[in-house]
């Protein structure tokens, strides 16, 4: 599952990453961008492959950042967030 989502609609909402549906295997380029709401920790579930450049980017995730597996992260995935660790 694709996650086609459209950076105007999410700005600014207030948004789970953990309501995310299990079956996700990729998160589109800039799909999360300036959504200032989306703050806090981060799992990434097995099942995901990929994450496009700029998905998370100004958003106001700060970390820890849990991956289950090796994954590609397009360029500026969390540029402009306060991501402490991995």
């Amino acid at each position: 599952m694709t996650m086609p989502l459209n950076q105007q609609i999410l700005k600014n909402q207030q948004i789970h990453i953990n309501d995310l549906p299990d079956s996700l295997q990729t998160i589109g380029k800039f799909a999360f961008y300036e959504c200032t709401q989306l703050e806090g920790e981060i799992t990434l579930r097995n099942t995901l492959n990929s994450i496009g450049e700029g998905a998370f980017e100004k958003t106001a995730v700060n970390g820890p950042l849990t991956i289950g597996k090796t994954l590609t992260i397009g360029k500026r995935t969390f540029a402009g967030t306060q991501l402490t660790e991995l």
